[in-house]
């Protein structure tokens, strides 16, 4: 049972009609040490 406060009004728990299948694409990339420390400290 769940109570309290959602954190989001997106977040739904219950049965769903599947209409379309898609692929789960997740892009992975690999960066070098040097790239990542420049692009933390753009922020």
């Amino acid at each position: 049972m769940i109570s309290g406060i959602l954190a989001s009004p997106g977040i739904a728990f219950g049965k769903a009609l599947l209409l379309k299948e898609d692929e789960i694409v997740i892009d992975r990339k690999k960066f070098l040490p040097i790239r990542l420390i420049r692009k933390l400290n753009v922020f």
